[in-house]
């Protein structure tokens, strides 16, 4: 919003910089956050999706959703463990329900 109202104020003639002093540390801080942090979470689930919608040329979705399930099912079948439906279920769920415990 901050960078739309600069654009705005520049394209209309006015000065920005009334605009830029209101802005204090804390906001600057929260939008390199919100930046880095919650944006770039959900990333490596865009890319995912991006990659097999290029590559398939019929029903992306299976092809999207299955490699994963099978991870997990093979996962399961070999080591007894959930580790890889956690990280899934991790960054699916969004940066806040990241716990920096182990799960008991």
């Amino acid at each position: 919003m901050l960078l739309l109202s600069t654009l705005v104020l520049l394209g209309s003639g006015l000065s920005a910089a009334t605009l830029w002093r209101q802005v204090t540390w804390s906001q600057m801080m929260l939008l390199y956050h919100l930046l880095t942090v919650h944006v770039l979470w959900h990333a490596p689930i865009y890319a995912w999706l991006l990659l097999v919608s290029a590559w398939a040329r019929r029903m992306a979705f299976l092809w999207a959703a299955l490699p994963p399930l099978a991870i997990g099912v093979l996962e399961k079948i070999a080591f007894n463990t959930k580790h890889f439906a956690a990280v899934l279920g991790y960054r699916f769920s969004g940066p806040e329900a990241f716990s920096f415990t182990a799960p008991g």
